[in-house]
């Protein structure tokens, strides 16, 4: 018998198949993780949503500058004063949050005041050039808000709020280095900041008691912007410099003929009484 040599042939593999698998399997598992992915950001949004409304919230209160501002208890509060190198202006606060360290500040909320005798006005705040502004309209007050982009590395962008009362320029800011989509708790903070901000009523206990002949002398002078009567003859006088003065008239009314004999300085002082 012949010897006969058996040939067995390889298999044939069938790419077409094996590819299809591979395409499919990396679909499941992409789908996988962008359900993951999708999952882990749906908790961040809830985690950060619960962070910012379990708040509690102070208030900051500026007699001098007359004003305040709601914040979070757990912000650090640095009051910049006047002779610091970083100071502008009369009133420099500064907010951060707890989660920023020391060495490393990627977020900043401000206010701070500036007086308009210093060469500023409201759209010439910003390493005195002249910014364009809008006007915006939040509870009571009417801000100019400004976005600016620095043109140098290293320095934060800035978007700012001002608003001017008495020759004073008030500015509510945040300044960041980082997308907005990295601190969207900053910025809801800042939100929240910006529609507490309101100027503080003047009180009667807080205006320095004057004779009736210096205070007429101070309306004669054109600084008055306000006076209140009182039924018992004390008067209460607001100064353009946001200072108030309290008096005593002899008789009722009387400070009405001084406001008309004061003549165009006072035309335009307002008069109220109870």
């Amino acid at each position: 018998m012949e010897n006969q040599t058996l040939l067995l042939k390889a298999p044939k593999t069938n790419w077409k198949y094996i590819i299809i698998i591979v395409i499919l399997a990396g679909i499941v598992i992409g789908g996988i993780f962008g359900y993951q992915w999708w999952l882990a950001k749906k908790e961040i949004k809830t985690l950060e949503k619960t962070r910012t409304e379990s708040f509690i919230w102070k208030t900051y209160t500026d007699e001098k500058n007359k004003y305040e501002v709601k914040y979070p208890d757990n912000w650090r509060v640095e009051v910049i004063e006047k002779t610091h190198e970083m100071a502008i202006g009369q009133g420099l606060v500064r907010w951060y949050p707890p989660w920023v360290s020391r060495g490393k500040i990627d977020t900043v909320i401000e206010v701070n005041m500036i007086n308009k005798q210093e060469g500023y006005s409201t759209s010439m705040i910003l390493f005195g050039k002249e910014i364009t502004c809008e006007n915006v309209e939040i509870g009571d007050l009417i801000f100019c808000k400004l976005v600016k982009k620095p043109e140098k590395a290293n320095v934060m962008d800035i978007i700012s709020y001002s608003l001017s009362k008495n020759d004073k320029i008030y500015t509510v800011a945040i300044y960041h280095d980082l997308p907005e989509s990295e601190i969207q708790i900053e910025f809801e903070i800042f939100n929240q900041m910006l529609s507490t901000f309101r100027f503080i009523e003047v009180r009667d206990g807080t205006c320095p008691f004057l004779s009736y002949e210096e205070a007429i002398q101070i309306l004669n002078n054109g600084q008055a912007e306000s006076i209140f009567q009182h039924h018992d003859l004390r008067l209460i006088m607001l100064l353009k410099d946001d200072r108030c003065i309290s008096t005593k008239q002899l008789v009722i009314d009387d400070i009405l003929q001084k406001i008309e004999e004061c003549g165009d300085l006072c035309k335009d002082v307002i008069f109220g009484t109870e």
